[in-house]
């Protein structure tokens, strides 16, 4: 992992350091003797990352908003003197694959702002191709159950995309494609959607608390609306619960509608 200053990258291993052990089954992906790949986890700054070379790469800007929410333009090392050797470095030590994580949205900033590698930086995300549709390899990750695949599927005709997530915080993150191109900030109403859902195993094992308010909490600040699926539902009225949702991702009517989908609820009433 690099990161653009000294500062982010010493706060990085010190979070490791503190959380890896609560996590001892990620603990062997850390050290180059038991990695399956033969290489160690590294954290380095950019200004030492010239004798970093590995398969993957993680690049994390370490940098967003001031207090008052506006966007920062300089960036650390990135934006003085010696930037663009940074920038040159840091971007070439990844064999096959770099990842590069930032609070900060390409369309966020000005480039008449821009000094040294910084220009470089940004020049480089705002000429990336907008990543559309179902991620690769994600539909193929196991459903939670029957009931969660065929909700899934129903959003999936509308163009949602989707990710069940195995890691035991969330059950199911959606996501517009459409509002994830370069004019994402553009609608500000938007935002994906992250699930809960009471028919998985995660959902029975974590406290209420935890559940209701610590999780969802966090996801907001990470710019995430929260939801909660019940497989009840989802039973009596799979289509009325995924035009709930629909409406949620700013999804499109289905083709060859013009009317919202009726739920079972209004046939009723």
């Amino acid at each position: 992992m690099i990161a653009s200053n000294p500062t982010h990258a010493r706060r990085i291993a010190e979070s490791i350091r503190y959380n890896l052990p609560n996590h001892r089954w990620a603990t062997k992906f850390f050290s180059a003797d038991t990695s399956p790949n033969g290489q160690g986890f590294v954290v380095a700054p950019m200004e030492r990352a010239h004798g970093i070379v590995a398969d993957h790469v993680i690049f994390t800007l370490g940098y967003g908003r001031t207090a008052s929410g506006k966007v920062v333009h300089h960036f650390g090392p990135l934006s003085e003197h010696h930037g663009i050797e940074y920038y040159a470095t840091a971007f070439t030590r990844a064999r096959h694959h770099l990842t590069i994580f930032t609070a900060i949205h390409p369309q966020e900033v000005n480039f008449d702002n821009l000094m040294s590698g910084a220009y470089f930086f940004w020049e480089l995300l705002v000429n990336l191709p907008a990543t559309v549709g179902q991620p690769i390899n994600e539909s193929a990750l196991p459903s939670l159950d029957p009931l969660s695949d065929d909700f899934v599927q129903h959003l999936g005709t509308r163009g949602a995309a989707h990710k069940f997530d195995q890691r035991g915080f969330i059950d199911l993150l959606l996501y517009n494609p459409d509002c994830h191109r370069p004019t994402f900030y553009a609608n500000d109403e938007y935002l994906p959607v992250a699930v809960g859902y009471d028919g998985s195993t995660r959902y029975h094992h974590t406290p209420v608390r935890t559940r209701t308010r610590t999780i969802p909490s966090q996801l907001a600040k990470s710019g995430w609306q929260t939801a909660g699926l019940w497989a009840i539902d989802v039973f009596t009225d799979p289509l009325g619960v995924a035009e709930t949702f629909a409406e949620k991702l700013h999804l499109p009517q289905p083709k060859g509608s013009n009317e919202p989908v009726i739920s079972h609820d209004d046939h009723e009433a």
